[in-house]
């Protein structure tokens, strides 16, 4: 006997024939990819069991309710239960053309999400939803005119192929945002507040105006944390109407607000397990009586008391804030309840990321031990000190209980490296150096050990330099750094535009960095180099008359020593810290001549916002001859003008001229000073190694320091770029000399482009 399959739809609405039998066996049959463990788990019969005609549409409800198939038909001969399958396809691939501006990786993420994905079961009621995936997606970034046509290819052994062209369209304009409801700011004060919005005519690279459901969230998110540093408590968005046009090109937004009342703080109090001195914890919180009420201080205040926890081993310190508002005075009272939990270790510190460094290398800068007690201030510490790493790009730190322990943590350590070694050669050019050559093998990160080893040429019409330089940054476990630096330097300065001579440099140096402590480092250094010079075709008399006094072969034998304060964030494009250092170096007794340079830098970086850096430098150089040398030499004289001393000024063109051939002879005193103002630039706000600045720069170089004069001091304005490029870092600047005078070589644009230092 045999009763024919029944639809699972239709199968509980049929009554099947009366009747039973007892299931000897089960045969599967048109299986392909499916096991047969998996149907036998999804029937709800067994074998040796009695079936009931009645129970087919329970069968067939079962196996069709998986979506694994697309026809359930179910037999009986003999004894057997047959049951007849056809499954449904499998996703062999999922395929993209024509999108650009969300990614091919981020579209198959978020078709993973809805489960849509490679391998699974393919319906075809999950083409419905694919598109609405995607359309979702688009639409959220303002592109409502994207246009999405998918096709299905059917292959051998059950599988298919998904192919989606995009046309992505335009995204929609903001062509007006609204803000009602609001009293208590301008309506223009809100409105540049948000990310999203119209966008002045001169700002062609911004992307204000362009619709991104994203931005809209953070912008509302930016107006209401105003609201609410502001006193208003009660401050709520009501709605926000996003209007499309019918040809879905322009949008209009409306933002319909709440202000409420302004309400102040009435009282400031603790409570809880304090574990430190009431007035101590006191001091630490931001928000005080008296003052508008600011849930940025209330967030302040919070920090302040997880860091104190968190320095002395309270890692999950509870700090919760909890306001009592009294409606009728517009007060707020609150109290920071303190539960500090229990004090952790540091069980064990793992580095995740670190594909080309040895983990001791990591190891090596965290400040943070294992088996040591919770402190976020040497947590804070060992992710900055990793970050000045020249081959690490960034650096993130989970905390992550140990599973049994209540008292023990391990650190993850997630690091992104950069490229830390190549083989470069390289054309570039430079308004001073003119064209250059450069090739050389560099490594910032040697074999993974953290030592630097550098192998260079590089050629210009001025210079050309061969060197080799090792640096161990821990030559001793205690910190000590070791540098090893030879070379050989040819100078023809008959091209640079000043005093004209030539020179053959070769020397070797070693050099040491004995750390004082945590942001201060002793430097000493050793080294030898023999100059040789002659002069050039038109020679000034400062050249000729030291080679009449002192010959044209120089022993030197050097001796440096200095002093560095640095705590800078990192060492690329730094945002908070300083950098500062006093250095000396002396020539001495046993050298053909004998002198001595100092000078001192400092270098400040403010965060001014989460984009914005003030940017601070200050340098100032002296030298001079000793036991019966004069001066400095010609070929060792401080030189200032161009980018990097006071750009809008020719390279080297500024300072003492020779009095016959006029040309720049270089001084034994410099000073030059720049302020600035560094920010990403607009049009690639998340690159990481391209920065603009706006500058103010004023220096020169003098004959001694008693001819200081500061009136002869040249300033300018402009504005710069940076960029880290792959062929080496590129510089431009654009800039307007405020002072010059007659004489000076001004020079509105500079660049240097693909020149390696």
């Amino acid at each position: 006997m045999a009763f024919s399959p029944l639809p699972a739809a239709a199968a509980t609405a049929t009554i099947a024939p009366a009747g039973s039998f007892k299931i000897a066996n089960i045969e599967l049959r048109g299986l392909q990819r499916i096991s047969p463990s998996t149907v036998f788990a999804y029937l709800p019969v067994h074998v040796g069991e009695e079936f009931q005609y009645s129970e087919t549409p329970k069968v067939i409800d079962a196996l069709y309710g998986t979506g694994f198939f697309s026809r359930v038909n179910v037999y009986r001969q003999g004894n057997v239960l047959i049951v007849d399958l056809k499954e449904r396809p499998a996703i062999n691939d999922i395929r993209f053309r024509g999108n650009s501006l969300i990614k091919t990786a981020q579209l198959k993420r978020a078709l993973k999400q809805a489960g849509i994905a490679k391998g699974l079961v393919f319906k075809r009621d999950v083409l419905n939803e694919l598109r609405n995936e995607l359309l979702a997606q688009y639409y959220g970034q303002g592109k409502y005119n994207v246009k999405i046509d998918t096709t299905v290819k059917p292959l051998p052994r059950n599988r298919v192929d998904i192919d989606i062209h995009i046309i992505e369209g335009k995204t929609a304009t903001i062509k007006q945002v609204v803000v009602v409801g609001n009293h208590a700011f301008r309506e223009q004060h809100l409105l540049g507040l948000l990310d999203v919005g119209t966008k002045p005519w001169w700002e062609f690279w911004s992307s204000r105006n362009k619709y991104s459901q994203a931005r809209l969230s953070s912008s509302l998110n930016t107006l209401q944390s105003q609201y609410l540093n502001d006193g208003y408590i009660n401050f709520a968005l009501n709605s926000t109407q996003v209007a499309l046009t019918p040809n879905h090109r322009n949008m209009y937004i409306t933002i319909n607000v709440h202000e409420g009342e302004k309400y102040s703080v009435k009282k400031v109090s603790l409570a809880g397990k304090l574990l430190y001195p009431k007035a101590q914890l006191m001091k630490l919180l931001k928000i005080k009586p008296g003052e508008v009420f600011s849930r940025k201080q209330v967030l302040d205040s919070v920090k302040a008391l997880q860091n104190l926890y968190g320095d002395n081993g309270y890692a999950f310190a509870n700090i919760n804030p909890v306001p009592q508002v009294d409606q009728a005075t517009h007060e707020v009272s609150l109290t920071f309840f303190v539960d500090p939990g229990r004090r952790v270790y540091v069980h064990e510190i793992h580095f995740i990321g670190n594909n080309g460094t040895s983990g001791n290398v990591l190891r090596r800068e965290m400040r943070q031990m294992e088996g040591g007690l919770y402190s976020t201030k040497l947590i804070d510490l060992s992710k900055r000190r990793l970050q000045r790493l020249p081959y690490i790009e960034s650096v993130k730190i989970d905390t992550q209980r140990v599973a049994g322990s209540d008292d023990q943590v391990n650190l993850n350590v997630h690091v992104k490296e950069r490229l830390s070694s190549s083989f470069t050669a390289s054309i570039g050019y430079s308004q001073f150096d003119g064209i250059t050559f450069a090739t050389g093998i560099s490594s910032q990160n040697f074999l993974g050990t953290g030592n630097s080893l550098n192998l260079s040429v590089n050629t210009s019409r001025i210079n050309t330099l061969y060197q080799i330089n090792y640096i161990n940054p821990y030559y001793t476990i205690n910190g000590v750094s070791r540098g090893i630096n030879l070379y050989y330097q040819r100078t023809d300065t008959a091209s640079a535009d000043i005093i004209d001579y030539n020179a053959n440099r070769l020397g070797m140096a070693v050099s040491y960095g004995i750390p004082l402590s945590e942001f201060n480092t002793l430097n000493a250094s050793y080294g030898y180099q023999q100059v040789k010079v002659t002069v050039g075709t038109d020679p000034a008399e400062s050249v000729t008359s030291y080679i009449a006094d002192y010959g044209s072969t120089y022993n030197l034998f050097k001796l440096g020593a200095g002093l560095t304060h640095d705590t800078r964030n990192r060492t690329v494009f730094p945002t908070s810290g300083n950098y500062q250092g006093l250095n000396l170096s002396l020539i001495t007794p046993g050298s053909t001549v004998k002198y001595y340079k100092v000078s001192y830098f400092n270098d400040q970086y403010i965060p001014l916002s989460s984009w914005l850096t003030g940017v601070l430098n200050a340098n100032v150089s002296y030298g001079a001859g000793y036991d019966g040398t004069r001066t400095l030499p010609f070929f060792d004289k401080y030189y200032a003008g161009g980018m990097g001393s006071v750009a809008g000024y020719k390279d080297s063109s500024l300072g003492p001229r020779d009095p016959v051939t006029g040309q720049p002879t270089g001084g034994n005193f410099l000073t030059t000073a720049s302020a600035g103002l560094r920010f990403p630039a607009p049009f690639l706000t998340n690159s990481n190694s391209v920065r603009m600045s706006l500058f103010y720069d004023i220096g020169n170089v003098f004959a001694s320091a008693r001819t200081f004069k500061a009136n002869q001091l040249r300033s300018s304005v402009g504005l710069g770029l940076e960029w880290l490029s792959p062929i080496g870092p590129l510089s431009f600047s654009i800039a307007k000399p405020l002072n010059a005078k007659p004489g000076d070589q001004t020079q509105t644009f500079q660049f240097n482009i693909g020149t390696y230092f």
